[in-house]
């Protein structure tokens, strides 16, 4: 492995931070009407919340349920295949549901 100079390892350094901070402003294009819907859904919730996702998305909607999980919202993570075979059935009326697409489609917020 190729030993990476001093200041080569910092302007790699610099290039990921910067690359951070430009997906982290784009973020904000997503701040808006229906984020704030889901932000009042979530901390209304009666009910837990399951999150679903397969593939990479699955493993952010995992990731998604721990973090709501610890700040307190009941939550879980439940494989798409597992809620088609069942998996569902614990779900009540006052629950909500994340379902997490990398497809990037429209998002929709059902109450």
């Amino acid at each position: 492995m190729t030993r990476l100079d001093d200041r080569r390892l910092i302007a790699l350094a610099r290039s990921v931070i910067e690359a951070d901070e430009k997906a982290v402003h784009a973020a904000l294009e997503a701040v808006d009407e229906a984020f704030v819907q889901v932000a009042r859904l979530l901390s209304g919730a009666e009910g837990k919340v399951l999150v679903t996702g397969c593939g990479t998305s699955g493993a952010i909607a995992a990731r998604a349920a721990h973090m709501l999980s610890v700040c307190g919202c009941p939550a879980f993570y439940l494989s798409p295949d597992d809620g088609l075979h069942g998996g569902l059935g614990v779900l009540q009326p006052s629950d909500l549901l994340i379902a997490v697409s990398k497809g990037g489609g429209p998002t929709a917020v059902y109450n």
